[in-house]
């Protein structure tokens, strides 16, 4: 086909045919028809990785950078950002182990004063998680020890073998003859030797729970009871422990005892608060054991008693 042409005031203007825009037209449709149909067939199909919108392919995985996966160094520092209460239990019993010289070597003492404000701290700790009859015990002995404790200087009270050895001198704590010690009801020796055997049973019980992650605190519990109170306690005294701990110890779950010893609340205690509770009460049974040991040693030096 041909053009025809037209010049004017200098100027040439072509003007196609209306055959030609026709035939430019159809192929033009067929092209784009073409091509609509493989992007359809391509487009439409929808895989885990794509969702359908129109006749493209949306890629909705989430770029790497944008991921929210918190590396496991991140997830250790907010652990170790979360305080409990079990660990200020820790120190504080920490504290009152001391090293001291004695006849040029060193030796370890229970300072009194620093064992009665740890003792005071597990006192409300094992009241508020609902071991009322324990908590009770611990306080009525601390009372025996600080009736002695606040009139003695320093230098005889804060040292437990110096504040034993007081009560033995003041004929507080009688000698019966047969090497054995006749103590006082009242006396801090009293004190001193219960709370020890008290301590001695929270020791064991934190330690079962921390050794059988599945089992439950009331067989804990039992455990506690049958290796540090039982042989102590006479036959009634054994019925009412039993008793006490089958109206308390049964119906407490391992979780609350565990949100209770950290300092939170049930409903707040998750995967982070959980973790630093267990590590820091391991860290409270480690601090109390050479602790007990040392107490177990000066009594049995003294013919005081088996804590």
């Amino acid at each position: 086909m041909e053009a025809t042409t037209s010049e004017t005031a200098g100027s040439r203007t072509t003007r196609p045919l209306r055959g030609s825009l026709v035939v430019a037209t159809m192929f033009l449709f067929m092209v784009l028809s073409s091509v609509h149909g493989s992007t359809r067939q391509a487009g439409m199909t929808t895989t885990t990785n794509g969702r359908r919108r129109g006749f493209f392919r949306v890629d909705m995985t989430p770029p790497s950078s944008l991921t929210t996966e918190v590396p496991l160094s991140q997830t250790k520092t907010v652990q170790q950002q979360v305080t409990t209460d079990a660990a200020t239990l820790a120190m504080s019993f920490e504290k009152a182990l001391i090293a001291v010289q004695r006849q040029n070597q060193e030796d370890r003492d229970i300072h009194v004063g620093h064992l009665l404000s740890a003792c005071e701290r597990l006192e409300q700790m094992i009241r508020k998680i609902g071991f009322w009859k324990g908590a009770n015990d611990i306080a009525g002995n601390m009372a025996k020890i600080r009736n002695v404790y606040s009139k003695l200087p320093d230098e005889k009270r804060n040292s437990m073998p110096e504040l034993l050895r007081y009560e033995m001198e003041a004929g507080i704590v009688r000698n019966n003859g047969n090497n054995n010690k006749i103590l006082k009801e009242s006396s801090a020796a009293m004190g001193l030797l219960w709370l020890g055997r008290s301590l001695n049973y929270q020791y064991d019980m934190f330690r079962h729970m921390l050794e059988n992650q599945n089992g439950q605190p009331y067989e804990s519990a039992c455990y506690a009871y049958e290796n540090s109170l039982k042989p102590h306690l006479s036959w009634p005294l054994q019925k009412a422990c039993q008793t006490a701990l089958r109206a308390t110890a049964r119906e407490l779950r391992r979780e609350k005892i565990l949100a209770g010893i950290g300092g939170f609340s049930e409903d707040c205690f998750g995967f982070c608060e959980h973790q630093a509770t267990t590590k820091d009460l391991q860290q409270v049974v480690r601090t109390m054991e050479p602790m007990i040991c040392r107490w177990r040693q000066v009594f049995s030096e003294m013919g005081l008693g088996d804590i």
